[in-house]
């Protein structure tokens, strides 16, 4: 895959930024997240999907290399940084109210 485009607009990004504790899944140390955004373009969104992330989904870090190794509905999917950087995630135990 080429580098991901990022989708930023403002209505999207801010809502999941008011949390405090929604970040980029590049910084994700291992655990549980569920996904909240996804900051790219319609093609790369697809082929996320594909992998099985998308917004709400549960997904666990199993490694924070490059490309990161992550466990996706018991599929391990390998995920370059530049894509993870354009995943926002809440850790689990740390859901916000009203956005789980």
């Amino acid at each position: 895959m080429s580098q991901a485009p990022v989708d930023d607009s403002p209505t999207t990004l801010e809502a999941v930024e008011n949390c405090g504790r929604t970040i980029k899944l590049d910084q994700a140390d291992p655990g549980i997240y569920v996904v909240r955004h996804i900051g790219v373009d319609d093609e790369h969104a697809a082929r996320l999907k594909q992998f099985g992330i998308c917004e709400g989904r549960a997904i666990r870090v199993v490694t924070t290399g490059n490309p990161m190794i992550l466990v996706v509905q018991n599929t391990r999917v390998g995920l370059s940084r530049v894509f993870a950087s354009s995943i926002f995630a809440t850790k689990q135990d740390a859901v916000c109210e009203g956005q789980a």
